[in-house]
């Protein structure tokens, strides 16, 4: 569009707003069965099927160590670790988080612990994740074709590369590191792949006893505020 405007014209724009409900689902360790992987896997699966596009999936996850792979193929999905007992939410393998629609995965209170020969968190999707750890990995977080991957208050240490960024595409931009502690990894952060944005923000982030802190193989500029 081009608008030519004299001295006085005048131009009115309308903004309009629809506010409507989102449905949502709810799976918690207290009313469901989820005490080990395979059950917390089964009960995915089973909502996701009841599920369509709109829909919040709420998952709570018990104070205990989850054990092998989670694979996550469903929209908009949220999933929160607890503490009891002196043991906080813990998966020892990896999560793969893939959608096809505009949507994302949320992570909070969870920590991964790996052995040195996995990938933590395999974002084929938007993952953003938040206030938990991310320890011994082969590779922290990954990132793949649809996905991306933003963190804030959180730590990633011990990994041979703590987050590795190699998203050519992605439904939605989520462009910041922030309070972020990456401490005794190889490589702290590749970014191979970066889409949607021009500028990835790293705010209030530390790098300590890493092999390299960053290694940018793209065009985009890292800046530490907005």
């Amino acid at each position: 569009w081009t608008l030519l405007l004299k001295n006085g014209d005048t131009l009115v724009l309308h903004v309009q707003i629809l506010l409507r409900l989102q449905p949502e689902m709810t799976l918690s360790y207290e009313t469901t069965p989820l005490s080990t992987m395979e059950e917390l896997q089964a009960a995915i699966d089973e909502a996701v099927k009841e599920m369509d596009e709109e829909t919040i999936l709420n998952i709570t996850l018990a104070p205990i160590i989850y054990q092998g792979v989670l694979v996550l193929n469903g929209d908009y999905i949220v999933i929160t670790g607890t503490e009891g007992d002196g043991v906080s939410t813990t998966i020892e393998g990896t999560m793969i988080y893939e959608t096809e629609n505009d949507a994302r995965c949320v992570i909070e209170g969870v920590s991964f612990q790996g052995n040195k020969t996995q990938t933590g968190i395999v974002a084929k999707g938007p993952v953003l994740y938040s206030n938990g750890s991310i320890d011994g990995y082969d590779v922290g977080i990954k990132t793949e074709d649809g996905g991306l991957a933003a963190l804030n208050h959180a730590t990633v240490s011990h990994c041979r590369i703590g987050i590795y960024f190699n998203s050519k595409t992605c439904p939605i931009k989520a462009d910041y590191i922030w309070d972020v502690s990456f401490a005794g990894n190889e490589k702290a952060i590749l970014f191979e792949h970066l889409p949607r944005t021009d500028v990835f923000y790293m705010m209030e982030t530390t790098c300590e006893g890493n092999g390299t802190d960053i290694e940018n193989l793209t065009g985009v500029k890292i800046a530490d505020s907005y």
